[in-house]
């Protein structure tokens, strides 16, 4: 059996990344891997609430798409700052004034992500232009380009995000 971090693992992985790698990239690697995984479950909020918001506004393209978008990420971020303290960084601490501190540069670092993200799929979604597949009808494919569009920035605003929650907001005092 293996011993990584006082647990004890049989996973192959672990093993074949402990025999690379030293046991602090070990830990960034999985920490990425669940920062990812909850990234995925932002992302289905994310999607969820852009789509019932342009389903209810009929906003599918156009100037005011970004604030869908906005609106959306915010839904998202605060599933992510739960799922992160608590499971991928497993920060433990219940001081009132340390969780204050926590959410506001956990939010203020989301918004750099929040403009990454914003920026980069108005930017696909308004000036990149695709002939619809498949035949298509052009609403549908209006619809689907807005989705296309939000998908394209999510690396770039999980990269940037993991980066700062990791060395800034759920940094491991020495």
């Amino acid at each position: 059996m293996e011993i990584l971090n006082g647990e004890k693992s049989m996973n192959f992985f672990e093993r074949f990344l402990k025999r690379f790698l030293p046991v602090k990239a070990i830990e960034t690697v999985f920490q990425f891997v669940k920062c990812a995984s909850v990234g995925v479950l932002n992302t289905l909020v994310d999607f969820a609430v852009l789509n019932i918001l342009m389903w209810m506004t009929g906003i599918y393209n156009g100037k005011y798409i970004g604030v869908l978008i906005g609106i959306s990420f915010c839904f998202a971020v605060t599933n992510s700052f739960i799922w992160n303290k608590k499971w991928t960084f497993k920060n433990k601490s219940t001081n009132p004034k340390d969780l204050r501190k926590q959410i506001l540069i956990f939010f203020i670092i989301s918004l750099g992500g929040l403009a990454i993200k914003t920026y980069s799929a108005s930017f696909v979604i308004n000036n990149i232009q695709i002939v619809p597949l498949f035949n298509i009808n052009a609403v549908l494919w209006t619809k689907l380009w807005a989705n296309i569009g939000n998908a394209s920035a999510v690396f770039l605003t999980m990269v940037w995000n993991f980066m700062g929650y990791k060395l800034i907001v759920f940094k491991v005092k020495s």
